[in-house]
């Protein structure tokens, strides 16, 4: 089997899945104020907390986004369809949610709706300017209506970045692109060891930008576009590179260096692509095509909000509907929203001729592209 083939099988929608469900049990935990010392399953929660879910979703976007982008870079209206049906659909759907939720349990007041900062705050929750929240909502669930949704304009300007990032490249020769991308991690890795040091109003405006941010995309950047030449040390071999992580995670939480920590991104993002091809059918046969990580990650903060909002905390019944009602909300998303959204992407495609009869095989999307 060849580097390309072995591409088109993989186990994407499961890790995301686990980073989805790693960022929820954190919030989960602490929104709902479960402790979870000394239950047994203390160490579980311990050994999760060593594998942040953010850092994975950036690399594997990073492998999966570049190489959509590398097919359809004669075609940029098409590759930026195929991320705002990604992305909007579901987004702009949990937001209606969100709305009503708030409205339902008092926390958003009709008066509110026809105010310039209401207008604002439904402008950028539609768009890209979802970290903005008006003070009247800062009183309801946990302060934020959504706050996980930061990550949606931070992933959105990845999307913008490569295409800039390839233009510049264009005259280059593969391995002279490969190092300027690799500078540019180097100057965004450093902003995120400034921002990790500090906790400035400067620091928190670049932490909701790219900067800090897309060394880890690049990571997957650069693993997918070597992927030939590297595949052979990352195939099968997922469980030795997560052990790895493990043991650098350890010892750069014990050392204390600034910045030790972080770096530890970059290994754990080649760790999740290689376990992307171990037991690469793993992801087909546990979830069956069905990919909810989006849905887990759009409305897992809007029930914790709805539950502290009713005062539902604490261990037993708010766990179990806080886990509950996003699973229910996240397979209902993929199946009325995400999936025939994603269907769009046919139609937009241009239809490839050869000798007056449509290629098929030209309009098929690659499994590896999400």
């Amino acid at each position: 089997m060849d580097a390309n083939q072995q591409a088109r099988l993989n186990n994407f929608d499961l890790l995301r899945l686990f980073a989805a469900i790693q960022v929820v049990i954190f919030h989960v935990s602490a929104h709902l104020k479960v402790s979870y010392d000394p239950s047994p399953l203390k160490w579980l929660i311990d050994l999760l907390g060593l594998f942040p879910g953010v850092p994975m979703f950036f690399a594997i976007s990073g492998f999966l986004i570049s190489k959509s982008y590398e097919s359809k870079r004669d075609d940029l209206s098409g590759y930026f369809t195929n991320r705002a049906l990604r992305i909007f659909p579901g987004l702009w759907i949990c937001f209606a949610v969100s709305l009503i939720t708030m409205l339902a349990l008092g926390g958003l007041e009709l008066s509110n709706l026809p105010t310039p900062s209401f207008l604002a705050y439904f402008v950028g929750q539609l768009s890209i300017v979802q970290f903005f929240t008006p003070s009247y909502l800062r009183d309801y669930g946990v302060g934020n209506p959504n706050g996980s949704l930061w990550t949606i304009p931070v992933e959105l300007q990845f999307y913008v970045a490569i295409p800039v990032l390839y233009a510049l490249g264009r005259s280059l020769k593969a391995r002279s692109f490969d190092a300027v991308l690799s500078a540019v991690a180097i100057v965004s890795f450093g902003v995120g060891v400034f921002i990790e040091a500090r906790d400035s109003g400067v620091a928190k405006i670049l932490g909701i930008s790219f900067l800090p941010h897309i060394w880890v995309f690049i990571v997957g950047v650069l693993v997918q576009r070597n992927f030939a030449q590297v595949h052979h040390h990352l195939v099968g071999k997922g469980l030795l590179w997560l052990s790895g992580f493990v043991v650098l995670k350890l010892l750069a939480l014990k050392s204390g260096i600034a910045g030790a920590e972080l770096a530890t991104g970059a290994i754990l993002a080649v760790a999740t692509i290689s376990l992307a091809y171990s037991s690469r059918d793993l992801s087909h046969r546990v979830l069956k095509g069905v990919d909810v990580s989006y849905g887990v990650y759009l409305y897992h903060m809007v029930i914790v909000n709805a539950l502290v909002e009713t005062g539902n905390v604490g261990p037993g019944f708010p766990v179990i509907a806080a886990y509950g009602l996003t699973v229910l909300a996240a397979v209902l998303s993929f199946l009325l929203v995400e999936r025939p959204a994603l269907a769009l992407k046919n139609r937009f495609k241009p239809r490839v001729v050869k000798s007056g009869v449509v290629d098929n095989e030209a309009e098929r999307e690659p499994v590896l592209l999400k």
